[in-house]
């Protein structure tokens, strides 16, 4: 993988191939991961050991009939996280490799959405980080918080 940038995330060095403008730039290369775009393509085959997805639907939907989102997978050397309509996600069981196959067609800004909103948690929980699913608002009166479950 030839790095040609460097950005913080949290406390974390990543390296990648290809620009992340959401991020702010590292003043070293002292990256603790690497993140590599792929040429857009077709799922890989291969051994993987499914076990979790998320899905969406309408309230009182059975599961079944909901649409997956989301499927999680061990692998032979980590994890892989499929988006069915985006790509691939491959991360290293140490979590310092992340490699994106996206489907054709998919946009750049949907990449790096998936990377840094649903990968990168992964990945921070990995290194043992604590990582909250929470956001915030301010009102008139103070600010309120809000905290959910994964995947909600």
């Amino acid at each position: 993988m030839r790095v040609t940038h460097a950005y913080r995330i949290c406390d974390l060095v990543l390296a990648s191939n290809t620009a992340l403008p959401e991020l702010t730039p590292a003043k070293a290369f002292g990256a603790e991961c690497r993140f590599e775009l792929l040429p857009p393509g077709n799922a890989p085959a291969g051994d993987a050991e499914w076990f979790h997805q998320w899905t969406i639907g309408g309230d009182g939907e059975e599961e079944e009939s909901r649409e997956v989102w989301l499927r999680f997978a061990r692998t032979g050397d980590g994890y892989l996280l499929r988006f069915p309509s985006c790509g691939d996600f491959l991360v290293s069981a140490d979590a310092a490799r992340i490699q994106c196959r996206p489907l054709p067609g998919t946009p750049g800004v949907t990449v790096r959405h998936l990377l840094l909103d649903q990968v990168m948690p992964l990945v921070l929980s990995r290194r043992e980080r604590i990582v909250l699913h929470a956001s915030a608002v301010v009102t008139g009166r103070g600010a309120v918080a809000f905290a959910g479950k994964t995947g909600q």
